[in-house]
Order: structure tokens, then sequence, then C-alpha cells
């Protein structure tokens, strides 16, 4: 959805719906890594899946230059540690189908 947006030129409304998606996934990561042991095996695949989609948003931000989006994203990944995902040239990288938020 968030591509639909940005392809239509919807910037301001791909910018909002991009963020807030972000957000939810950030939650998400926030809540699945205060599991240990035998829950945190579990869970495992659910925290993967929701790093997944942060990274393939903050590749969407970048595909379409919304930098403050993109820096915004990386920035969280760094407070955590996270590899920075290859960096890319904005507007260089194809399109990302981000799905729904579960």
């Amino acid at each position: 959805m968030v591509d639909a947006y940005y392809a239509a030129g919807a910037m301001e409304k791909g910018d909002a719906l991009l963020e807030d998606y972000a957000h939810t996934l950030q939650e998400y990561i926030e809540y699945y890594i205060c599991f240990d042991g035998a829950k945190a095996a579990s869970i495992g695949g659910l925290l993967k899946n929701k790093v997944d989609a942060l990274d393939a948003l903050s590749r969407l931000a970048a595909y379409y230059q919304r930098t403050e989006q993109y820096e915004a994203i990386e920035a969280y990944f760094d407070l955590w540690g996270e590899e920075e995902a290859p960096a890319e040239t904005p507007g260089q990288m194809p399109p990302v189908e981000v799905l729904p938020a579960e």
C-alpha cells in the first residue's frame, strides 16, 4: 500500500503510512526481544519477519528518495546494533512489496 501511494505521487500519504507501519514493526521487535530461553526460540521466526519487513520499508524509502523516513529506520537499526542493510542509492533500487501488518 505504501508503494502504491508513492507510485501515485501521494508522498505525504505514503510517508504517513510508512511511518505508522514502521512504528508498529518497531513495537513488535521491542516486544519480541524481551523474551528469553524457550520463548525466545519459539518466536525467533516472528522477530525475523518483523525485522525483514522493517528493512523492506527502509529500502522502499530509499527507492522513493524519502530520506527522512529512510534515515529514521536506519537509526533504529543502529540502536539495536543490527547490521545496516547494504547502502542503496536513492532511486536505484526496484520497488519492494510491503505486506500489511499482521
